[in-house]
């Protein structure tokens, strides 16, 4: 039952960062899920995404309200997500540091950490922290983020531009729909 309540809450995730599996999938998997005391956190986590998917970033919040706080890099990234769309920038950026630290070696957390940065503000911090992982170079979503501070701070929107239409243009590139919207937008 574990094993299955994962692969649902991965099935959310999938579906809240790719667009990838449609919300009714995810509803249906999780009614089918038994709700005990060894799927509850997983199972917690998928209704979280899946309230997030749908924009009810309170509902989200209520999903995971009897979590005992951030067990694991996942949690702190989810909740970082929930406070993010409540527009708790303060307590966004501190899970998501919670998140890379526990974990610097793994990108999908420092991305999580460079995306905070961004929509607090901290746009110096968010580059540095995307430049001082190699490894989100190559990531669609990454380059996406970057170029999103590059046009945002103003320091160089022509490579913003340029970064967005080769993103786009690489059939390859994996994007969310929200990413992929944003390179729209830059591109122009």
């Amino acid at each position: 039952a574990v094993e299955r309540a994962t692969r649902v809450r991965l099935l959310a995730l999938l579906a809240y960062e790719h667009g990838a599996v449609g919300p009714a999938a995810v509803a249906q998997a999780i009614a089918a899920l038994p709700t005990d005391e060894s799927t509850i956190h997983e199972v917690q986590m998928a209704r979280a995404y899946l309230r997030l998917l749908a924009g009810d970033a309170r509902g989200a919040a209520e999903a995971l309200s009897t979590l005992p706080g951030a067990t694991s890099p996942e949690d702190a990234l989810l909740l970082a997500r929930i406070h993010l769309a409540l527009g708790q920038m303060d307590r966004a950026v501190a899970q998501a540091q919670d998140a890379s630290r526990v974990r610097p070696d793994a990108p999908r957390y420092t991305l999580g950490l460079a995306l905070a940065l961004a929509v607090s503000g901290d746009w110096v911090a968010a580059l540095a922290t995307l430049d001082g992982t190699p490894d989100l170079a190559r990531s669609p979503t990454a380059r996406v983020l970057r170029a999103r501070v590059l046009v945002a701070t103003g320091s160089d929107p022509d490579r913003a531009a340029e970064e967005a239409r080769a993103i786009l243009a690489d059939a390859k590139a994996a994007l969310p729909p929200s990413a992929r919207g944003w390179a729209q937008l830059i591109r122009g």
